[in-house]
């Protein structure tokens, strides 16, 4: 029983870690553009305007350069 017990505490951590909330606590933010997540940097452009939600509030920011990450 106790091995139970400690299995679903700790998928309960994971899923406590993996909340989008929580993920947006620790300092990421979702990029935002024409109410669609933008996952790849290369679907942004100058002058596009997205939103940053972040974990306490959601910003308005204009794209300035795309640098690519090696």
């Amino acid at each position: 029983m106790k091995n139970r017990r400690t299995e679903v505490t700790e998928k309960t951590v994971t899923i406590r870690h993996l909340d989008p909330a929580n993920v947006l606590k620790r300092g990421f933010a979702l990029v935002i553009k024409d109410g669609k997540i933008v996952t790849k940097g290369a679907d942004l452009h100058p002058n596009d305007t997205v939103q940053l939600r972040m974990a306490d509030e959601t910003v308005t920011v204009t794209v300035q350069e795309n640098q690519l990450i090696k």
